[in-house]
């Protein structure tokens, strides 16, 4: 378990394509350090499908929209899934209204999650193959 600071603390469990970094405490803007040390680690990471827990944070507030924005966008950029599960209800509603976290990636529990990134992740492959072979259809026309 990382303890970067006081209030936050985050750790991550591992397996195959699955990166779950289950998030503690209180997110301010003390803790930007520690959300920006977390995002530093999901960089290096490689799993396709990551699941941030919000099920034991107390309070986020809005100082630290902009690093779990951050967060969001280097997995999305690195093109891989993400999923954020068991945010409470009331920490939920300004997260959504400022348009820090996408409504289709939000779930109540980990196992919803899972099951959302696998079929996202299937999709995506299909899409892939269909591209590729669709190119390769191409390819073979012009010869």
């Amino acid at each position: 378990m990382k303890t970067v600071s006081q209030g936050l603390t985050y750790v991550f469990g591992e397996k195959d394509n699955l990166l779950i970094v289950i998030l503690c405490g209180s997110m301010n803007g003390k803790e930007l350090s520690a959300l920006e040390q977390c995002c530093g680690e999901i960089a290096t990471k490689t799993q396709k499908a990551i699941i941030l827990s919000f099920r034991d944070v107390s309070n986020i507030f809005p100082a630290s929209f902009i690093a779990l924005a951050k967060i969001q966008k280097t997995i999305r950029d690195s093109g891989r899934f993400v999923a954020l599960a068991s945010i409470k209800p009331e920490l939920k509603t300004p997260l959504l209204f400022s348009g820090i976290v996408r409504e289709s990636e939000m779930f109540n529990n980990i196992p919803d999650a899972w099951n959302n990134l696998v079929a996202r992740m299937a999709q995506d492959t299909k899409a892939r193959a269909a591209a590729s072979a669709k190119s390769r259809g191409s390819n073979n026309k012009a010869a």
